[in-house]
């Protein structure tokens, strides 16, 4: 995150995500519930839950979504991060953890359907 943040003081801002809920602009989402729903069922079944990982499946995610990987990963940034500027986004989901991280999709996809 050091290249990403000037000063140690922008860290809360920056990477709060893993310290505490967040809620999701769902103006960012919208119309982007499918790709949320697709990322969750794609990591339900990652394992070990680890960066590498859960790149390949997001990866493979996007291609057979027929997105390019920025199309696809900002919707999933922004469920799990509630930003669309973050840390790295499959170190960020690893460090969440698995539950954590499905949890979050998962309310994601269901507050943009409501």
């Amino acid at each position: 995150m050091q290249e990403k943040i000037e000063r140690f003081g922008l860290f809360p801002d920056f990477a709060g995500f893993l310290f505490r809920d967040v809620e999701p602009d769902r103006s960012l989402l919208d119309g982007r519930a499918p790709v949320v729903e697709a990322a969750r069922q794609e990591l339900e079944g990652v394992e070990p839950f680890e960066a590498a990982e859960i790149e390949g499946a997001l990866r493979r995610l996007a291609k057979e979504l027929e997105l390019s990987p920025r199309k696809a990963f900002e919707p999933i940034r922004v469920a799990v991060t509630g930003s669309k500027i973050s840390p790295g986004l499959f170190e960020s989901i690893e460090l969440l953890g698995k539950d954590e991280t499905l949890k979050r999709l998962t309310a994601a996809a269901a507050a943009v359907e409501a």
